[in-house]
């Protein structure tokens, strides 16, 4: 049986929308099979979370033959255990044991709901565990048929809506602009987007922006390049970068009773491996005489004042450096323990999310590849 909808529906949908209407006579009649059995309906859609299509027909289809009937009793009868044998988690099976117990007790009346408004109805079967509010629309749409279901979380419907109507975007304001346009037939336009998401249209592309991947080595090399730096901060290599970035630009100290301004500059002649010995030949120091003349002092020379007095600026250049620097050490020793922290996080991160996806490998191999995403994109069930 499929979901029921004619040219009445069709006509309504083409004269509010006339990219809805093209996609329409594209695409023709879309079937949708529905189960008019709304606790089949329930127990189904529970097996269906976060599989595959077809993996879930095939549970399906083995609880069909392991229990006959499908309801209340037999699955009461089953238990969790034989349930869960079937094919599917613990926690569906544990899912529709409670939802099997609450019918069977009369706390959940499932020919009762069918009178129930769109919004009383989703508020009640969400309540149910394992049903979320998408997974209630859900059941809204493809077993009651109400007409007029249009579910925000469901991201192959935002998909088909950028699809068609070219937003890289859709928020919640404009979700419910095309909700209005097409209400009461949503549930029919729900149909067109989900043919359009799936590539039933092969001219429409999807404007979304594209994320950008980082890739697995690029976060490790940039971790390591970080942890690298932090600790070659002591390497004579390095360090006379860090002391030049960490140097005021000039001193102005009182040298027999006149101020003088110094300059730093790096010295270009410095070689980090003949010179390792003498680090403070990285940098140079001068001053502008009474005349404006430039006086290099080079990276050892003094300065003498008029009373004889001599300064050299590269102790007090470095002095200062050292202690913004020494604080700068401080920090770095507590960050890098953090830093490592986190690569191994990450790295038991990344190996976990190569393990789930062998095991979708797997998954797959047994029951087949995903093939209708219009469940995939909830993220609340």
């Amino acid at each position: 049986m499929f979901f029921a909808y004619g040219e009445a529906e069709l006509a309504c949908l083409r004269a509010r929308d006339k990219r809805l209407c093209e996609v329409i006579d594209k695409i023709g009649h879309v079937d949708r099979f529905v189960d008019t059995d709304l606790f089949s309906a329930v127990v189904h859609h529970i097996i269906g979370q976060q599989i595959s299509t077809k993996a879930q027909a095939t549970i399906w289809q083995r609880m069909q033959d392991a229990l006959g009937t499908v309801n209340a009793e037999t699955i009461l009868a089953a238990g969790i255990p034989k349930l869960q044998a079937l094919g599917m988690t613990f926690r569906k099976a544990e899912y529709i044991t409670d939802f099997a117990e609450r019918v069977h007790s009369g706390a959940f009346d499932p020919e009762g709901i069918r009178q129930k408004s769109d919004e009383d109805a989703i508020r009640e079967l969400s309540a149910l565990k394992g049903i979320g509010i998408w997974t209630a629309e859900m059941i809204l749409l493809f077993c009651m048929q109400r007409p007029d279901i249009f579910s925000y979380d469901d991201l192959a419907i935002q998909r088909g809506l950028r699809m068609v109507y070219r937003h890289r975007r859709i928020d919640r304001k404009l979700f419910e602009k095309y909700r209005r346009r097409f209400s009461p037939y949503c549930s029919v336009a729900s149909l067109y987007l989900w043919a359009v998401a799936g590539g039933a249209l092969p001219e429409l592309t999807d404007p979304a922006p594209k994320k950008k991947k980082i890739t697995i080595a690029a976060v490790i090399i940039g971790i390591i390049a970080v942890i690298a730096i932090l600790i070659g901060i002591n390497h004579t290599a390095i360090m006379s970068d860090f002391n030049y970035a960490f140097m005021p630009k000039s001193i102005k100290p009182t040298v027999d009773g006149v101020q003088v301004e110094f300059f730093v500059y790096k010295n270009k002649d410095f070689n980090q491996f003949k010179d390792k010995n003498t680090p403070l030949k990285a940098f140079g120091y001068y001053y502008i005489d009474e005349n404006g003349k430039k006086v290099d002092l080079s990276w050892d020379k003094a300065y003498t004042g008029s009373k004889g007095t001599k300064f050299t600026p590269n102790v007090w250049f470095m002095i200062q450096s050292g202690q913004k620097l020494s604080k700068f050490k401080g920090v770095s020793s507590k960050v890098i323990p953090i830093i490592v922290l986190v690569v191994v996080v990450l790295l038991i991160y990344l190996w976990f999310r190569s393990w789930c996806k062998r095991e979708d490998a797997r998954m797959e191999a047994m029951y087949g590849k995903k093939e209708d995403r219009h469940k995939t994109g909830n993220k609340k069930k």
